[in-house]
């Protein structure tokens, strides 16, 4: 399936006049989040240290470890980059901003503009709306097959299902 054009407006949970439009990222872009993410954690680890890198080298747990890979099963967010997955996954928004720089942002008379969606803009989101759109974004890459995708991105089906074949994954029979 091509994820380019698949998209969602939701609404913020915590910001209920702001909505959100959120795309299905493809592979080569949650691969990009992936190594952003690995990159990241080993520069923090060879700051630290050769003596400490080599001792938590050794006892780190791997990803073939059946806590560790229930973790990232349950929280997609910790093998992505939030960063790579907002800049990838934010399409657009319906914030606004003063059209004078110098008046109150939080004055509802002033005249507004939309905010463009840019790195910037997304580099200004509150924690918390950045956490939010990334497990959005997190949750839509890696559906563990086609009726799940389906689910997971437009909300479970109101109709009957059983005439939908759900597609063998790697390593599993039909």
């Amino acid at each position: 399936m091509l994820t380019r054009n698949v998209q969602r407006v939701l609404p913020i949970p915590h910001e209920p006049e702001h909505r959100m439009t959120l795309r299905q990222l493809g592979w080569l872009a949650l691969a990009q989040a992936e190594e952003a993410r690995s990159t990241a954690a080993l520069k923090n680890l060879q700051t630290m240290g050769a003596e400490l890198f080599q001792t938590l080298q050794s006892s780190r747990n791997d990803i073939t470890d059946p806590d560790t890979a229930a973790a990232i099963a349950t929280d997609p967010l910790l093998k992505y980059d939030r960063r790579v997955l907002l800049h990838q996954g934010i399409v657009a928004w319906t914030y606004t901003e003063p059209v004078d720089p110098l008046a109150d942002p939080l004055d509802p008379h002033v005249e507004r503009r939309p905010v463009p969606v840019t790195e910037d803009a997304i580099d200004s989101l509150d924690p918390v709306t950045a956490e939010w759109a990334a497990r959005i974004i997190a949750g839509l890459g890696d559906p563990p097959d086609e009726q799940a995708t389906e689910d997971r991105f437009f909300g479970s089906p109101t109709s009957s299902t059983a005439a939908t074949p759900s597609l063998p994954t790697n390593g599993s029979s039909a």
